[in-house]
């Protein structure tokens, strides 16, 4: 019903609300995607699917454009990325439409993070830096975990040399990273200092964190979307 009465329906993917089984499956995720607003499916694109796959219908066309599953790992997650880089539409059918089942060993279960990192980072790269930041060095907020995964992947793709520095708000993180694996140092500064464009890689799960986020882009003119983007 939903795609009947959307004119632009050849051009969207629809999801919908879902149900776990069991009910405590996933339960962060399946509470934040449940909950995000409409104008922020694409915004979040680089932190999760923000429209799980088991709820998702289309037109045809929309399948073709974005190339089909392409049979690698994660190819779901690609084939979502790949629709948004497109200029591909989101929506969700504010009901839960669907019960979705954690079976172990499932595919889904059995995918590693860092397949998961590498397959975004790989669309970020295509979609941002190939696209409106091209030529410009960036700003990556964290220099725990996420963050230095996310500039470790970049790197691996050939990419490590757009990332001007990490920047974090612990003392403790400050100075420099070096990864003696591949050689790849960057310098730590305080978060403060940050500029755009800049990629947040902490958790927002403390309102105050996101707060400060929005603060800092508020305070440096920067839009979402535009100036910065959350990945993590």
């Amino acid at each position: 019903a939903a795609a009947r009465r959307d004119p632009r329906a050849r051009e969207t993917l629809y999801g919908s609300r879902f149900a776990r089984d069991p009910p405590d499956a996933t339960a962060r995720y399946a509470a934040w995607a449940n909950a995000l607003p409409a104008n922020r499916l694409a915004l979040e694109r680089f932190r999760e699917v923000t429209l799980v796959q088991p709820t998702w219908f289309y037109h045809k066309d929309v399948w073709r454009r974005a190339g089909g599953f392409d049979g690698a790992t994660c190819d779901d997650l690609r084939f979502f990325l790949r629709h948004c880089a497109r200029g591909g539409l989101l929506r969700r059918v504010d009901e839960s439409l669907v019960t979705y089942r954690q079976v172990p060993g499932s595919l889904s279960f059995s995918t590693s993070r860092r397949d998961l990192v590498r397959a975004r980072v790989e669309a970020f790269a295509a979609d941002v830096l190939d696209g409106a930041w091209r030529g410009r060095k960036i700003h990556v907020w964290g220099a725990g975990r996420d963050g230095r995964c996310f500039v470790n992947e970049l790197d691996a793709a050939g990419r490590g040399g757009r990332v001007e520095a990490l920047y974090d708000v612990d003392a403790a993180k400050l100075g420099t990273y070096h990864n003696g694996a591949t050689g790849l140092t960057l310098p730590v500064f305080d978060v403060r200092a940050v500029a755009t464009p800049f990629v947040v890689c902490v958790s927002l799960r403390d309102p105050a964190v996101a707060a400060f986020v929005e603060a800092t882009a508020a305070r440096l003119g920067a839009v979402e979307g535009v100036g910065y983007w959350h990945f993590n």
